[in-house]
C-alpha cells in the first residue's frame, strides 16, 4: 500500500512504542514510516532507534530536529521527505484500531477519494467493534464553522492534494490545514479507527489550555480568511460560535 504513516515525537518515551507498536500490528502494512523527533530531551530519540532496528517495516527515516518547534513543522518535514502517494498521520501518544489501513485504503479506492477521516474516541479501542456495514458519510464544508469535526490522527490524504500545516499556529493548526484544501464535502467513516488516553482539551482540560484553544482557534480563523479560503459568512458564524462556546467549556 503506497502510505506513508508520519508520526512526530517529543518528549514521548512513554508513549511512542505503543504508538509505533499499533502501526506495526496493522492488518495491511503501509510502505514507510517516517518518525520525527522534535527535539526531545529524554529517551525518545533512543527508544525510536531500538524500534527501527526490530521493525517488521520499513522505517524510512528517522529524522532529527535539533530544537522543538512544535508538530507542524515536524508533520511538514516528514510529508516532504515521504515517498508515498497517501499520506497517514499518527500522534505519538495515539493508537490505531489494527485493521485501520486496511478499512480505509478499501474506502479511498472505491470512491477514489484525496482525502478522508474517520471517528476519533479519546479511550482506547474496543477490539470486539463491528467493523462490519461501514458507512461513508460526508460533512458540507460549512459544518466546520461549527467545530473541527476531523482529528489529525484519522486523516488519510493523497500526498499532492495536502496543502501542509501553518506553521506559526500553536493550536488549532489541524483545523486550518484541512480548510486549506480544496475540499467541498468532507468524506468520512463512522467508526473510531483511532484512540487515545488523555481528555480532549488539554491534558486535564486545565483553564489555561482552554484559553490558548480558544486563542488559537480565533487566530486559524483570521489566517483562513486572510488566506480567502473561508468566505465572509463562515469567519462571521464560525466566530460567533466560538465565542458563545468558549465560556461553557470551563464547566465540563
Amino acid at each position: 500500500m503506497s502510505v506513508s504513516v508520519i508520526i512526530p515525537c517529543f518528549n514521548s518515551e512513554t508513549t511512542i512504542e505503543r504508538a509505533v507498536n499499533s502501526v506495526f500490528n496493522q492488518t495491511l502494512k503501509p510502505s514507510e514510516v517516517i518518525c520525527v523527533d522534535d527535539g526531545s530531551s529524554d529517551s525518545t530519540l533512543s527508544i525510536l532507534r531500538k524500534l527501527k532496528e526490530v521493525s517488521p517495516l520499513e522505517i524510512s527515516f528517522l529524522i532529527i530536529l535539533q530544537e522543538n518547534s512544535g508538530p507542524s513543522r515536524a508533520r511538514n518535514n516528514a510529508v516532504l521527505r515521504s515517498s508515498c502517494e497517501y499520506i497517514a498521520f499518527l500522534d505519538s501518544d495515539d493508537v490505531w484500531h489494527p485493521q485501520k489501513l486496511e478499512v480505509m485504503f478499501q474506502f479511498i479506492l472505491k470512491y477514489d477519494l484525496d482525502f478522508l477521516y474517520h471517528l476519533y474516541s479519546p479511550l482506547p479501542y474496543d477490539v470486539n467493534i463491528c467493523l462490519k456495514n461501514i458507512l461513508l458519510k460526508k460533512k458540507k464544508r460549512y459544518s466546520f464553522a461549527l467545530k473541527n469535526f476531523i482529528a489529525t490522527p484519522t486523516v488519510f490524504v493523497k500526498k499532492n492534494k495536502f496543502p501542509g500545516f501553518p506553521e506559526h499556529l500553536s493550536y488549532c493548526e489541524d483545523y486550518c490545514c484541512w480548510l486549506m484544501s480544496t475540499q467541498r464535502n468532507f468524506y468520512f467513516i463512522d467508526k473510531p479507527l483511532a484512540n487515545g488516553f488523555k481528555k480532549p482539551i488539554g491534558d486535564s482540560g486545565l483553564s489555561s489550555n482552554i484559553y490558548k484553544m480558544h486563542k488559537g482557534f480565533i487566530d486559524a480563523l483570521l489566517y483562513l480568511k486572510e488566506k480567502k479560503k473561508i468566505s465572509l459568512v463562515f469567519f462571521c458564524l464560525a466566530y460567533i460560535f466560538e465565542y458563545l462556546k468558549f465560556p461553557l467549556r470551563y464547566f465540563r
